[in-house]
């Protein structure tokens, strides 16, 4: 029988092959520590803020400044308290100011269609709550809106006066972008306390118009064009009912330039004729059903329509 020498201060083979796990589970808790000790005691939240607060104020497309920015522990969330934007940020003058209550974004999750990154953005002001959940992708971009009231007063200051009503205004929608232009999507609009105020269309006062009712629903068919098969105005005891259906151009750069083309039905309590006394230069030869109903057609860009009475 032949025995192994071993040569002096050569240790047995069994030595090298035991290796004890629990000293990499001892490196692994020590290295995520380092690192956890590194990011609380590294003012890293104080350096992202100042560095947003100096690159948000001087972007000239659209400047904005806050009061406060709140991040997440791992900055999966950013929170801006007080936020103001400049009139640039919304297709307004540049001396216009929008104020808002606050502006969350946070990473939701990865999306499919179309496939990218999902994030949410929730807006407060007054009585609206806006939750908008953007996907950031190439060339595609989805916007999808919901669990959403919008008030009067923002619209008012987003659509610099194009749109001035009271309400809350509930937003449901899927969109889809390619390169800044509107290619796919549908849209689903609401409200049950909308009204109008006194105000100046087409170099006409119109009286105060309590509409109660609002659906618009619709989808987009080719580029930039939103089909709409139920646009209803009004309700029962409302001064003016209108059903129309339709279409809008949309201009991605100048919301006011905008081509509108709907057609449908309108109807006036007498009432409002008498308050309105010009609308009967209007009506003067005009047919209406047996409902009370005349044909109606708008036509032209946003900002300045053409109405037409049949």
């Amino acid at each position: 029988m032949i025995k192994r020498q071993s040569i002096d201060n050569q240790l047995d083979d069994d030595i090298y092959s035991k290796v004890n796990p629990f000293n990499w589970k001892f490196i692994v808790i020590g290295f995520f520590l380092l690192i956890m000790g590194f990011l609380v005691n590294f003012p890293i939240r104080k350096t992202i803020i100042g560095y947003a607060s100096a690159k948000l104020g001087s972007n000239r497309s659209c400047p904005m400044t806050f009061e406060r920015l709140d991040l997440g522990n791992f900055l999966q969330w950013a929170k801006f308290t007080g936020p103001i934007f400049s009139g640039r940020c919304y297709g307004q003058n540049s001396m216009s100011m929008l104020r808002l209550e606050s502006l969350g974004l946070a990473l939701v999750a990865p999306s499919v269609n179309p496939p990218g990154l999902k994030l949410h953005i929730e807006i407060k002001k007054g009585k609206t709550n806006l939750n908008i959940y953007p996907t950031i992708s190439y060339p595609k971009m989805g916007l999808e809106i919901k669990n959403s009231v919008i008030d009067g007063n923002l619209l008012k200051n987003l659509t610099g006066d194009i749109f001035k009503v009271h309400g809350q205004i509930k937003i449901d929608s899927h969109l889809i972008m390619t390169k800044k232009n509107l290619t796919g999507g549908k849209i689903n609009i609401t409200s049950k306390n909308l009204s109008i105020p006194p105000q100046n269309i087409m170099n006409f006062l119109i009286p105060y118009m309590n509409l109660e009712e609002l659906t618009i629903k619709g989808s987009v068919k080719g580029r930039n064009t939103l089909h709409f098969t139920t646009l209803k105005l009004g309700s029962k005891i409302s001064p003016i009912i209108a059903n129309l259906k339709g279409s809008i151009k949309i201009n991605p750069t100048n919301t006011r330039a905008s081509t509108l083309d709907l057609k449908g039905k309108i109807k006036f309590t007498p009432e409002f004729i008498k308050k309105f006394a010009i609308l009967n230069l209007f009506l003067a030869g005009k047919n209406k059903d047996p409902e009370g109903f005349y044909n109606l057609s708008i036509k032209g860009p946003m900002g300045r329509p053409k109405m037409g009475l049949e």
